[in-house]
């Protein structure tokens, strides 16, 4: 599903469907998750390795103040689209039941794979190369 949230960085409106013809990680998290901050240092070097290549990642953080997410990113550096979820209606969208939960989606903007909890930076890596290919549909 598409949807239309702010990036907490520039406060400019992105949705999903900006990057069709592009893969897409839609990872949903939280400052006061653990696994989550485990899992960010993964995400940002997932964005400095493959971005140039057209790897789009869109982390959504549900329902903080946007003080506290600007924090957190800037603590662990991370240069990546975050968008604020104020009412949790995206999380609600995709049926996130916790945090972490990362969705990986083909350029064609079809789902490829949900993963619910922490990923590893082998198994991220593994699942952008499987978007990243190209598929006869």
């Amino acid at each position: 599903p598409d949807f239309t949230l702010a990036d907490v960085h520039t406060d400019q409106l992105v949705s999903p469907s900006d990057f069709i013809g592009r893969p897409v990680i839609l990872n949903f998290w939280a400052t006061w998750c653990g696994p989550c901050k485990i899992e960010m240092p993964h995400l940002q070097n997932a964005h400095n390795n493959y971005h140039s290549s057209g790897v789009t990642i869109l982390a959504i953080n549900s329902g903080e103040d946007p003080n506290t997410v600007l924090d957190f990113a800037s603590e662990l550096n991370l240069t990546f689209p975050i968008l604020l979820d104020n009412m949790g209606t995206v999380q609600h969208l995709y049926q996130i039941r916790g945090f972490p939960s990362t969705i990986f989606i083909y350029k064609d903007g079809t789902v490829a794979h949900n993963h619910v909890g922490m990923l590893s930076e082998e198994i991220l890596n593994q699942r952008i190369e499987q978007i990243s290919l190209v598929r006869d549909n």
